[in-house]
């Protein structure tokens, strides 16, 4: 480069955003993820209220609720009493996948009436292990089971028994390790969010955190995958998607135990969009609902679109609710009328349009089919801004749009090339008096796909992509200021 060029064609490596430069292009970097972690355990002290949210009634006659009449800690316990001579049981769902193959081993103080009246377990789809009886009563004894989940378990969950429902049997400090081999993430990686001075990547079903120094840390998992997650107020929500109810954290906190679940009908959510202290989530593939506060009420938005089609994400734009299909995708207007925005995109239809949409400077990204890219800013205002438009007869440059991101400056698009993916910048630029949008290639990356990327500040400023369970979740720093 001279410093008389005003264009260039392609570039791989380097970046040619400026003017009459060039710069080696962002270097990759990531972070070591979390490995010999155990599952999470919601309210082991049973102190809150709410506590049977997770620690729900599994079976049985006798009433199960919060106590103070006994606590081997705290203030409270969880009672069963006042049914019949047979057996109740209280569970909790926890994460299974990472925990394949593994031994847990499972601890709660229990307090008994009478003897042999109590119990603990832990249970995976194909088999459960039940721990000893006890003979000691009118005071708090610990009680132990180890088992090691089978390598091909669905589900997992944690048991508390009460053999006799007709004796008060109180229970109390519930804790679980890992206590033979390893234990590791697993899964493809979700997308990311900040919450609380923090970035959280979702990988599977298991939550990661990245403090702003350090490495990834295991915050707790998830009975199912990850589907999305949100920030409505001074709360992380969890999507578990279709039929699993979302999964919420106690204000201004991720504490690992503090997390409860949703019961409320219908608040189950694949996708979500927070507008205006509003959240909203799809239940199925075509149902919206909305809540205002952690398993509240949930109104019915409406159904979108044909049933024949399915929701592929929604985001907020102008403070509007915009819910992408695989047709084509809707908005809501401040009324409640939903309305197609893009027909222009119905024969473009595929079980990814919509995916990850993005709203940046005024206008809404979507991208479409194989390649496109939209830039939506009115029914009136609607042009193609492909990156395979602008670099005719590019293979690299003309896979999908996977994923959008954005920062003051640009807009990020991360493009499909087989067994890697482009990232590329763009905005509007005037060249001799000719003003369009200018796509800039940044840097290639080897991944098998890219399912999200986001831009951060946590720790430094930095744009982070990741892709399928062989890829490794990576970020490129950005400027600060351009």
């Amino acid at each position: 480069i001279t410093g008389g060029e005003k264009r260039y064609r392609t570039s791989y490596g380097v970046d040619l955003r400026q003017k009459g430069r060039a710069y080696n292009g962002p270097a990759a970097s990531s972070l070591t993820l979390p490995t010999d972690f155990a599952p999470a355990i919601n309210n082991p002290g049973f102190e809150t209220t709410d506590f049977t949210l997770n620690w729900y009634k599994l079976s049985g006659n006798a009433t199960w609720a919060q106590s103070s009449a006994q606590a081997q800690a705290g203030t409270y316990s969880g009672l069963m009493s006042g049914g019949t001579a047979t057996a109740t049981v209280a569970a909790q769902a926890l994460e299974v996948i990472p925990f394949r193959g593994k031994e847990l081993t499972f601890t709660c103080y229990l307090y008994q009436a009478v003897l042999n009246q109590g119990k603990i377990r832990i249970t995976d789809s194909a088999s459960s292990t039940t721990s000893s009886l006890s003979a000691t009563v009118g005071s708090w004894v610990q009680f132990t089971v180890a088992h090691t989940v089978n390598g091909g378990a669905t589900t997992l969950r944690i048991d508390l028994l009460n053999d006799n429902g007709s004796e008060a049997c109180y229970f109390d400090t519930a804790a679980i390790a890992l206590t033979t081999g390893s234990t590791a993430t697993t899964g493809d990686y979700i997308r990311y969010i900040d919450y609380n001075s923090a970035l959280y990547l979702a990988r599977g079903s298991s939550l990661l955190k990245y403090s702003g120094s350090g490495n990834w840390t295991y915050l707790r998992g998830f009975p199912f995958t990850i589907t999305d997650m949100a920030v409505l107020g001074s709360q992380l929500f969890i999507g578990q998607g279709i039929g699993n109810y979302m999964y919420y954290s106690a204000a201004s906190s991720d504490a690992a135990t503090t997390w409860s679940l949703a019961t409320t009908a219908n608040n189950i959510a694949q996708f979500f969009a927070e507008i205006g202290g509003t959240l909203y989530f799809n239940s199925t593939a075509t149902a919206v609902y909305s809540i205002a506060a952690a398993n509240g009420t949930a109104t019915s938005v409406g159904t979108i679109g044909l049933t024949t089609t399915t929701i592929t994400g929604m985001t907020s734009h102008a403070n509007l609710l915009y819910i992408m299909k695989t047709d084509q995708p809707y908005e809501r207007a401040s009324g409640g009328t939903i309305t197609a925005i893009m027909p222009e995109t119905i024969s473009e239809t595929s079980a990814t349009s919509g995916k990850n949409p993005l709203s940046w400077k005024g206008d809404l990204y979507i991208q479409t089919g194989s390649q496109s890219l939209w830039r939506w800013g009115s029914s009136t205002d609607i042009e193609t801004v492909s990156p395979a438009k602008f670099a005719v007869a590019e293979a690299d440059f003309g896979g999908a749009v996977k994923a959008l991101a954005s920062d003051s400056e640009y807009l990020f698009a991360i493009l499909q090339n087989t067994t890697k993916v482009e990232i590329l910048a763009m905005r509007e630029e005037t060249i001799d008096g000719d003003t369009d949008w200018r796509w800039h290639p940044l840097a290639e990356l080897t991944s098998g796909d890219c399912n999200h990327a986001w831009v951060s500040t946590v720790g430094s400023k930095r744009l982070w992509v990741c892709g399928d369970t062989a890829d490794t979740p990576t970020f490129y720093y950005l400027p600060a200021n351009y």
